[in-house]
């Protein structure tokens, strides 16, 4: 899907910015919120065409002929939108500000975003990487940390991501003189999966020790955020 619309300079310009343009808009995100269960039927609507940027865009790029596999990419788009829909709306910040008067970051932005939702497995990672964008439009995190953060959705398991927050719990817990095993607080799979996508630190001259890190720590706070 992404390299049939990102083909040419303008199609890519075009399709980014009208990205980020539905994102920044409360009118859209308000009725996005009913599109992921029913971008099938509502796709060719004409209201979503005129109304949601980002799928009036698309639908103008491949003159409508679109296979089931954009269908499935549109609505890892339309969970991104819906998931944006706590955003504040009455104060800009700096990065929303710069990002309205320019065409060419809208541009950039919007391109990046589309990338990495054409890079995931599983619907509701569009939705979890639509909360740390919005915490990049609040300037909660900085570019760097949303693209580590945004890294670490893609490549961690579905499985892994909605328990992270009780993963973390279960860390807490671990008491070394206890005299039981880390893997009595977190199973060694967990544990090492957690670990090769950068949601927890080793630690333990003895034993390995699998603790939270700062940037688990901020993606369990991000993901339960309403």
């Amino acid at each position: 899907m992404t390299s049939q619309l990102i083909m040419n300079d303008k199609g890519r310009d075009d399709l980014g910015a009208c990205f980020v343009d539905s994102i920044l808009s409360p009118e859209v995100i308000e009725q996005a919120v009913s599109l992921p269960d029913a971008i099938f039927s509502h796709l060719t609507s004409d209201t979503v065409l005129d109304n949601i940027p980002v799928f009036g865009s698309v639908w103008k790029i491949t003159k409508g002929c679109l296979a089931f596999g954009d269908y499935i990419y549109l609505r890892k788009i339309a969970y991104f939108l819906a998931g944006s829909r706590k955003q504040d709306f009455r104060e800009r910040t700096q990065f929303q500000q710069q990002l309205t008067i320019d065409h060419k970051l809208r541009a950039k932005v919007g391109e990046q975003l589309l990338l990495l939702l054409d890079s995931i497995d599983n619907y509701e990672k569009a939705t979890m990487l639509a909360k740390i964008f919005g915490a990049r439009l609040r300037e909660d995190i900085d570019e760097n940390i949303f693209f580590k953060l945004a890294t670490a959705i893609k490549n961690a398991s579905i499985a892994d991501l909605r328990a992270l927050e009780r993963s973390y719990k279960k860390i807490a817990t671990y008491d070394s003189k206890a005299g039981k095993p880390f893997s009595d607080t977190l199973d060694n799979a967990t544990a090492q999966s957690l670990f090769n996508v950068g949601l927890v630190r080793t630690d333990g001259a003895t034993e390995t020790l699998y603790l939270h890190n700062e940037l688990g720590s901020q993606l369990v706070t991000l993901l339960k955020s309403e």
